[in-house]
């Protein structure tokens, strides 16, 4: 059996026991210009002793924008949190190194910061101190599931806003519930063709 604790590098962290059985991430190299992507999710499963799962799903980013941005997310708020300069670099250095491709970041500095295109706050050396900005700030989400199938649908059915209903399954995500059909061998989903109310 294994332990994780998962955590944001802020917020107290979630200490998850169970057999991690898929493990995956979207942090890729980008062939054009050999620059990492400058946001990136990892996403795991355990297989829990009760028979149930635990998936923990962490986004991440190295972009930032400005302290006040037209920038929006998909509920119409601003993108990132407001934060100082030296609050965001404290943020960036807290994330874990990533590999892929041949390629592995041991850790991530000022460097490795992505001012926003859309909004184009300064560029992350020429931030004086205390500057106030919008970091997207890493995110966390763990969800219990009874079942694969419950598994299944967490990951892939999104309700947007105005009550639309959206199935969709990412590459990484794709992968992860590949890895744990493999990794599990008590894991079931239902032929049942997907019900949308």
């Amino acid at each position: 059996m294994d332990t994780a604790e998962i955590t944001d590098g802020v917020s107290p962290g979630t200490t998850i026991v169970g057999w991690k059985i898929a493990d995956q991430t979207s942090w890729r190299i980008n062939p054009d210009t050999e620059e990492p992507s400058p946001r990136w999710s990892h996403q795991r499963v355990w297989k829990l002793e009760s028979g149930g799962y635990v998936v923990a799903r962490l986004a991440y980013s190295m972009v930032f924008h400005k302290a006040v941005t037209t920038c929006l997310t998909a509920t119409g708020d601003q993108r990132g949190a407001q934060m100082t300069r030296e609050q965001m670099i404290s943020l960036v250095q807290a994330a874990p190194g990533q590999h892929a491709e041949g390629r592995t970041i041991t850790a991530f500095g000022l460097g490795d910061l992505v001012s926003c295109e859309d909004c184009q706050p300064p560029y992350p050396e020429e931030l004086k101190t205390g500057a106030i900005i919008r970091y997207e700030k890493p995110r966390v989400t763990i969800d219990q599931c009874d079942t694969a199938d419950a598994l299944v649908r967490r990951l892939t059915v999104k309700k947007r806003r105005g009550g639309v209903v959206t199935t969709t399954v990412h590459e990484t995500t794709r992968a992860l519930l590949e890895e744990c059909a493999r990794n599990d061998p008590t894991w079931i989903i239902s032929a049942e063709p997907a019900v949308i109310r």
